[in-house]
């Protein structure tokens, strides 16, 4: 059915899920790698942004479809606090992903609906008005916004939400289907069935019931702002692709 439609680019304050992050080390520069495949970069500026002098340093971007996908880069001090990344390197990969970014017009909303469905709260909270450096980032001449972040593993997986109040994000006006153009993100689960029957009696609509596909166990939902997103639990608990042995 996305044989006619149109190909749009998410704007940086949604609404919706904007964009993934993908973290190299800055001595092999994924903001680099990007623009030199053909990339849109949205930022100001012709190179990643400096936030806070902490060694990291962030691009937001655009691929052909229009999606967008944030950069970054660490230097040699943050990348060695997160043991894993060491060793992702070490192994020979040069670029991974860190989080998903939901943009909403309620925030307050967003963060209780996905704290009580997932059973834990957010480990973080920000407020930041008028950042230049966040400005730049996200293309924008002024920006004001507030944050929340969920801890999805020990520190290299992330569930971001944001709601802009300068550009204001707008009202979602209807659900995402799965098969629409964008993102959608997965949640994995020990026990699908368990998990849908609980998130069932919370209000999660869910699209079907589990399906069986094949190397794992799946099933698509919406949350309250309309995102798709997926459980999935994989049959073999020791398949590589498991978020779990992924991190060690």
């Amino acid at each position: 059915h996305n044989a006619d439609a149109a190909i749009t680019k998410m704007p940086v304050f949604g609404p919706g899920m904007t964009h993934t992050c993908f973290q190299t080390p800055s001595s092999n520069s994924g903001y680099d790698l990007f623009r030199d495949a053909g990339a849109e970069i949205l930022s100001y500026t012709d190179g990643p942004i400096d936030l806070g002098g902490y060694g990291v340093t962030y691009a937001y971007g655009y691929d052909p479809e229009g999606n967008m996908f944030e950069m970054e880069q660490l230097d040699a001090g943050p990348m060695a606090e997160v043991e894993q990344k060491v060793r992702w390197i070490d192994e020979g990969h040069s670029m991974w992903m860190t989080q998903v970014a939901l943009v909403t017009h309620d925030i307050d909303r967003l963060t209780n609906w996905y704290a009580e469905v997932m059973a834990f709260k957010p480990y973080r909270v920000g407020d930041y008005d008028g950042n230049p450096r966040i400005a730049e980032i996200a293309g924008e001449p002024y920006v004001s916004l507030l944050a929340s972040w969920f801890r999805m593993d020990q520190r290299a997986k992330t569930l971001e939400f944001w709601q802009y109040r300068d550009p204001i994000t707008p009202v979602n006006q209807s659900k995402r289907g799965v098969t629409d153009f964008g993102y959608s993100y997965s949640i994995e689960v020990g026990d699908i069935q368990a998990e849908y029957s609980r998130m069932a009696v919370l209000g999660v609509e869910f699209v079907s019931a589990p399906a069986d596909m094949g190397d794992y166990h799946q099933v698509y939902a919406n949350d309250v702002d309309g995102n798709v997103f997926a459980l999935r639990q994989w049959k073999d608990p020791d398949s590589p692709f498991s978020v779990p042995n992924l991190e060690q």
